[in-house]
């Protein structure tokens, strides 16, 4: 009698322990390959925007939309920066919509605007506002001078095509954009994934030799666990290091 309910203790105890040993062998491996398909989520999208980073120097993509007030609201993917902007002129009322134009090579960011004045600008972040200019008459008999800009714009005319032409309904007045640079959000997308690379290279290298993959202990002569911090082996060898 006293055998019998010795061994019910020790298979209960054994159970215990199988249950114990439950969230180490299935709960860690479940949020390690979670966080991997996050990393892996960010490396595609770091690559996806700079692929459009490179886009943006030939193809000139638009978003666009036009609101029932006929406010003109657009993205676009333009020399290296996607630009937001809203223009407050009288279009007709459309759904959102995508074109895309072909890049002069010597086109700039000033020629996909109207005149505008630069608000701010660091690093390639912009906030650009242009307002319709105040009308006035000249004196009889005097013409009016030509501004700056539209002088700059009559010598690329000149010169050749003028990329401004390649949208000329978003070259109207007032508008206000902002610009992000590509590089801000290929930043933002890499650094979070840096140390999971990190911890990738170093765990298959550890791997290879032989090693405890979280801390570098010689598992050559272990079976099941790391004895030093309790890594199970078969979660990430596959099979039992011999």
């Amino acid at each position: 009698m006293a055998n019998l309910l010795f061994a019910r203790l020790h298979d209960t105890e054994n159970v215990e322990n199988a249950k114990g040993r439950r969230p180490e062998g299935i709960i860690v491996p479940m949020l390690r390959r979670v966080f991997m398909g996050f990393a892996l989520l960010l490396l595609l999208l770091s690559l996806l925007t700079a692929g459009m980073w490179v886009r943006s120097y030939w193809v000139l993509d638009v978003w666009s939309s036009v609101d029932q007030k006929g406010r003109i609201t657009a993205v676009l993917s333009y020399r290296g920066g996607v630009h937001w902007l809203r223009t407050g002129a009288r279009a007709v009322q459309r759904p959102l919509d995508w074109d895309r134009y072909r890049i002069p090579p010597e086109s700039e960011w000033q020629d996909l605007y109207a005149p505008v004045q630069v608000r701010w600008q660091r690093l390639g972040f912009m906030h650009l506002v242009g307002s319709r200019p105040a009308r006035g008459r000249p004196a009889p008999g005097v013409l009016a001078p030509p501004s700056k800009a539209e002088l700059a714009r009559m010598l690329r005319a000149m010169r050749g095509p003028d990329p401004g032409d390649l949208v000329p309904w978003l070259r109207v007045l007032p508008v206000e954009s902002w610009v992000i640079p590509y590089w801000f959000p290929v930043v933002l997308f890499v650094l979070p994934v840096i140390p999971s690379l990190l911890r990738l290279v170093r765990g298959w290298n550890r791997r290879r030799l032989g090693l405890c993959p979280t801390c570098g202990y010689d598992l050559r002569a272990s079976k099941d666990k790391c004895p030093e911090c309790g890594t199970v082996i078969a979660d990430w060898a596959g099979e039992n290091v011999r």
